[in-house]
């Protein structure tokens, strides 16, 4: 799982490097910094006459140094890593679904499959972000605190390493214990996600029906079960949370006890005691930032797993990119020959039909519900392909198509109404599939489907917003805006 999720940063893992220098840097003067005010300590004794407003003069200048670093520092890793990582797996991940067939989103719960997406990407980038602005500070910060404790009190350092793999420890076995929790945490959002979806779209028969009470039970039982499965995840949380603050208790009150017996031996002075301690404290709060981190990385792994398994899907129909647009003559010709086509765990739809439709003939095939009419032009244009047999397009196999040149021979008139993105005027609506068509090209195609004088006397017109799936219209007039469409299309 770590190495898919890497691959997915590769883009941006040269500039992630130069965030890591610069963040070594910034820690780097944190450190100095803090030792700085010790020998200045020092150097300033009682009853003397240094010049106290040229320290503070340079520690002011000091922190406007970090504090420029760090505006640097977040702005260069918001414009170089985290906002080109998330536009790279949302365009990634909308490819990926685009380029599917239809067999694989027929699979998919759609509306659960936009929030499992929409919740990865966020908990990815989120992850990045984790690494850089907190992991890596925090690995900088132990290495540059313990080498003074190191040096000036080499007995407490054991000890703060010591809490440290056992605080580790704890961690990692708490994030274990909870990980049924968040895997089962994880699906129930997406399906109160997709249930809440769901519900708001079909808001009309639920109230017809009079089924309000119900779904409304149905989606309370779904939001108990979360309540429970964050209780007893909590609970899990706080019993180890409860071990590691003992941990690092025992931790600071040793290394006190140390620096308090060095004291008291003359091996130190105040000011490394206050100096030691202060580094001492912003280890163990490094300590917690580990443990911030892992939690988050075990939180994102199912939501990262979801990015990584959609980038790894495979499309089972692929258009050869080496292949040439086909020269298409004046009238094309189709041909069946014995084409076998069964859905998935399903019965044969077509169990060797062969027919051809001859060129500037047209063709009527009518029959039963579920006979394969549907499947039929489906296959024509490539959205399944036929288990065996051939389908020939002006004498040339489907599969020797390019994909794109192949689907824009085809008009189709859906019983659903075709596609309404919300915030789509009734021009863009007609225009869809050839958007560079004309305003009088649209006009042309509205009339010919017999719905101009309806557009026109809405009260924008042909600019008039549709609304999510075109709810502003009638299933008819969906019905004839798909004709203007693909007469536009075909024109």
């Amino acid at each position: 799982m770590l190495s898919r999720s890497a691959r997915l940063f590769e883009p941006v893992s040269g500039a992630y490097g130069r965030y890591v220098a610069g963040t070594v840097v910034r820690q780097i003067l944190v450190v100095a910094g803090g030792f700085v005010l010790v020998k200045l300590l020092e150097f300033i004794r009682p009853g003397g006459h240094s010049p106290i407003w040229m320290f503070l003069v340079a520690l002011l200048a000091f922190d406007g140094l970090l504090l420029a670093l760090d505006l640097t520092l977040n702005l260069f890793f918001a414009e170089r890593v985290s906002l080109p990582l998330f536009q790279r797996l949302r365009s990634g991940s909308l490819t990926k679904i685009l380029s599917m067939p239809l067999e694989w989103h027929h699979r998919q719960n759609t509306h659960e499959l936009v929030s499992k997406l929409n919740t990865g990407v966020g908990k990815f980038v989120q992850t990045g972000e984790v690494l850089g602005r907190e992991m890596v500070p925090a690995l900088i910060r132990t290495a540059l605190s313990v080498f003074p404790l190191l040096v000036f009190s080499a007995l407490t350092a054991p000890i703060l390493l010591a809490s440290l793999v056992v605080f580790l420890w704890l961690t990692w076995r708490e994030n274990r214990a909870r990980q049924q929790y968040r895997s089962s945490r994880f699906e129930d959002y997406a399906r109160d996600s997709g249930m809440f979806t769901e519900c708001i779209g079909f808001v009309q028969p639920i109230t017809q029906f009079g089924q309000t009470d119900r779904i409304l039970q149905d989606y309370d039982h779904l939001q108990q079960r979360i309540i429970r499965q964050g209780r007893d995840e909590m609970r899990v949380a706080n019993r180890f949370a409860r071990r590691r603050n003992i941990v690092l208790s025992a931790a600071r009150r040793l290394c006190q006890g140390v620096w308090l017996w060095q004291y008291q031996s003359r091996a130190l002075d105040a000011p490394m005691v206050m100096y030691l301690n202060a580094l001492t404290e912003d280890l163990i709060g490094s300590f917690w930032t580990y443990a911030g981190v892992l939690d988050r990385l075990f939180d994102g792994l199912e939501p990262a797993r979801t990015i990584a398994n959609l980038m790894d899907e495979r499309p089972s129909l692929l258009s050869n990119p080496d292949l040439a647009e086909v020269p298409l003559p004046e009238h094309v010709a189709i041909e069946l020959e014995d084409a076998h086509f069964a859905y998935s765990r399903g019965d044969a739809v077509l169990d060797g039909l062969s027919m051809t439709v001859e060129p500037a003939s047209v063709v009527g095939i009518v029959g039963k519900t579920g006979i394969g009419k549907t499947t039929l032009q489906q296959l024509l244009s490539r959205a399944y392909d036929v288990e065996s047999g051939h389908i020939r397009i002006a004498g040339r196999d489907v599969r020797d198509w390019p994909l794109n040149q192949l689907r824009s021979l085809f008009a189709t008139v859906s019983q659903n109404g075709g596609v309404f993105f919300s915030n789509t005027s009734i021009v863009d609506a007609i225009r869809f599939a050839r958007p560079e068509a004309g305003f009088e090209e649209v006009v042309e195609a509205a009339t010919c489907a017999a719905i101009h004088s309806e557009i026109v006397a809405m009260r924008d017109g042909y600019g008039t917003v549709l609304g999510l799936g075109g709810v502003l219209l009638s299933k008819g007039q969906q019905q004839r805006l798909a004709e203007e469409r693909d007469a536009a299309s075909v024109h």
